[in-house]
């Protein structure tokens, strides 16, 4: 028998898989410039796509996990009323980013590629809020099968066309499949004759809203530091940071979220019916994995990181050995955060994740240029890192203030930061 646990960590690694293969596949069809191009695109649409979604992922499960619905969890009418705000949000964002186009790059990119752009960014939106929702109702062997089906079709996408369009029609693909099980649920969840309180449009939008800066912060994290590598150095560097993250930051969001998806729904029903007891023992566990994650990895990473590389993606990409590691241990320390934003989240006090992601971007900016300058590549990831320790920190402060339970995660923070400093030196 499978367990719960083991379906949410073979889903995610089908859906790593295939952005895996998607950017592998590019960059060995591809110039080093155009993959570096790519690249710039990629990042773009992981920017926009949270100011579609307008944070509704996160609204409807503060909503599905708030004290209201502790004793139903119907939430069929909060999912309508989150997908007009949705396509709100995309017909505000499409005038923008038109408006933009028209003014600054109509002549140097053609009208059916932003349009393009822009269908890609809808969908995706879509596909991020209808993943949300087959995990928070806890649907793992969906997931599963919606994951092995999303990924043999992303995979199909670019095997046709491989270039920029095919990695936006592959988003287009694999988010339809999620958007087909997506509204299976919903109808489901209309059947059920059981209701509760009931959230309005304009708790939604507040709840939602709030969110965005948080999601932000990541997207902008691989926006901001390929902007800036290639403003303060070339084109080039763009696509040999790019494809470090895809193999330290996809592999490790991918362990991350494979080891988090499951218990951080746990832990928001731990803080939903008081059971802090059940908290603590997945918190410690969660610390111990991710710090044997990071050991065993850079173990792994001196013995046969160069030579992988050069194996798999081949001689043009060998510099970008170098920066696996160090991002890979940033975006454990990003993953953490998670753990520690679920008690704002259940108490729906998304305000002050807001803020404290608003702080976090500036900052990351500020560091950014400030490092890249002295330090190169390297120094955008010590951006990220540093940037991921005060934002973990900041967020455990408020958690505290709701939870006397949650506890800092010195020895974790310690024993990263140790590894960090070896991997840039």
């Amino acid at each position: 028998m499978i367990s719960r646990q083991a379906y949410f960590a073979l889903s995610t690694i089908l859906l790593a898989s295939g952005s895996f293969f998607v950017n592998y596949y590019l960059s060995q069809k591809m110039t080093l410039a155009a993959y570096g191009e790519f690249s710039l695109v990629y990042a773009l649409v992981v920017l926009t796509i949270p100011l579609v979604m307008f944070g509704q992922a996160t609204s409807i499960t503060a909503a599905y996990f708030s004290d209201e619905k502790r004793d139903c969890n119907n939430i069929s009418r909060e999912i309508s009323t989150s997908y007009k705000i949705i396509a709100y949000a995309f017909v505000a964002t499409s005038t923008i980013a038109l408006f933009i186009y028209q003014v600054f790059y109509r002549k140097e990119y053609e009208l059916y590629f932003v349009i393009w752009l822009l269908v890609a960014v809808l969908l995706g939106a879509l596909k991020e809020y209808h993943l949300n929702l087959i995990v928070i109702f806890d649907r793992y062997k969906t997931y599963l099968t919606v994951s092995f089906v999303a990924t043999l079709a992303s995979a199909f996408s670019v095997l046709i066309r491989p270039d920029i369009l095919g990695y936006l029609f592959s988003i287009v693909v694999s988010s339809i499949v999620f958007l087909v099980f997506g509204i299976f649920l919903y109808m489901e969840g209309r059947s059920n004759s059981l209701k509760s309180r009931t959230f309005s449009q304009k708790e939604l939008v507040i709840l939602g809203w709030v969110a965005i800066p948080g999601m932000l912060v990541s997207s902008l994290n691989s926006y901001i530091d390929r902007y800036m590598i290639n403003l303060f150095i070339e084109i080039e560097d763009v696509a040999i940071y790019s494809l470090a993250s895809v193999v330290g930051v996809g592999v490790g969001l991918t362990l991350i979220t494979a080891i988090l998806k499951g218990s951080s729904i746990s832990v928001l029903r731990s803080f939903q019916i008081g059971n802090y007891d059940k908290y603590l023992n997945i918190q410690k566990n969660i610390n111990h994995l991710l710090i044997a994650l990071a050991l065993t990895s850079t173990a792994g990473y001196y013995a046969a990181g160069e030579w992988l590389v050069v194996n798999i993606f081949g001689n043009k990409y060998i510099d970008s050995a170098n920066y696996i590691l160090p991002l890979f241990l940033a975006i454990i320390v990003v993953g953490q955060r998670q753990i520690y934003a679920s008690p704002l989240v259940q108490k729906k006090e998304m305000h002050i994740l807001l803020y404290i992601s608003i702080f976090i971007v500036a900052l990351n900016v500020a560091l950014n240029i400030l490092f890249i300058q002295i330090l190169g590549i390297k120094g955008a990831i010590l951006a990220m890192f540093l940037a991921a320790i005060v934002d973990l920190t900041i967020v455990y402060i408020f958690a505290k203030r709701h939870f006397e339970c949650v506890n800092f995660p010195w020895q974790f923070i310690l024993i990263l930061s140790c590894l960090e400093v070896g991997s840039l030196l």
